[in-house]
């Protein structure tokens, strides 16, 4: 009766075992699986990471190569178009660097455009400016004639009472006149030099001349080959010069 019990026991605990271990197997095999399907999703990861690095490089290759392109471009449309799309190339290569958490430096493509409401703004801050400026020098003029005039009035008041030894010449209309004589010599200066060179030296002449419009012409080069320091350099001299020429216009004799 005894040894029954026990083999009944025996039997039990055989087939709780035998559960147990069909149990284990499985969360073996689980397990295995699971690190299967981790080692499938890194390679995944690794896989999307390495394609997008690729993209990367490609859209950085991609816009050095439209800039050189459109560098060597003569065509003006065409130029301006490689531009455009190395524009866009780097634009995508940035975002691509973002998502792949790479370190880039932030351009000015790269910070926010200014809304509308600011745009006025600004485009009214510098007509602002523009009309202070135009009113200003107005008023230094009109403060000068006026002075001028007062002036020379003045002058002439002191002469009734002076000798005619000690009496002061003051500007007159003649005065006047020989301004404007110089302004006119001054500003008809600029065509004629112009002409001159047009019969000297031609194709200065040509190059120069602000109605000709051409990929070889001054005034396309100086905004869109021109570094900002060259241009700065550039309109420095242009200043000085005119300036100089303003100056040497007083020795003008009528």
């Amino acid at each position: 009766m005894q040894t029954a019990v026990n083999n009944d026991n025996s039997t039990v605990l055989t087939e709780f075992d035998q559960e147990a271990q069909r149990i284990q197997t499985l969360k073996d095999q689980i397990a295995q699986q699971e690190h299967e399907l981790e080692q499938k999703r890194l390679l995944a990861e690794e896989a999307e990471r390495q394609r997008k690095l690729d993209a990367y490089n490609g859209l950085r290759e991609d816009a050095a190569g439209f800039r050189a392109t459109a560098a060597k471009e003569t065509d003006e449309a065409s130029k301006k178009m490689y531009v455009q799309w190395a524009l866009d190339a780097d634009k995508q290569a940035v975002q691509v660097a973002r998502e792949l958490g790479l370190a880039i430096e932030d351009s000015a493509d790269d910070s926010p455009e200014p809304t509308t409401l600011q745009k006025v703004h600004g485009l009214f801050r510098h007509r602002l400016g523009a009309v202070i400026q135009t009113v200003l020098l107005g008023v230094a003029i009109f403060w000068a004639s006026t002075n001028f005039d007062s002036i020379g009035k003045h002058i002439n008041e002191l002469n009734k009472s002076l000798p005619v030894e000690q009496q002061m010449n003051a500007y007159d209309l003649t005065s006047n006149q020989k301004f404007f004589f110089e302004k006119y010599v001054e500003f008809w200066d600029l065509p004629v030099g112009l002409f001159k060179l047009l019969i000297l030296v031609p194709f200065v002449g040509l190059y120069m001349l602000p109605f000709i419009r051409s990929r070889k012409d001054f005034f396309t080069e100086f905004f869109e080959d021109l570094t900002p320091y060259q241009r700065c350099l550039i309109t420095l001299a242009f200043v000085a010069l005119f300036i100089l020429h303003s100056a040497l216009s007083h020795g003008v004799k009528p």
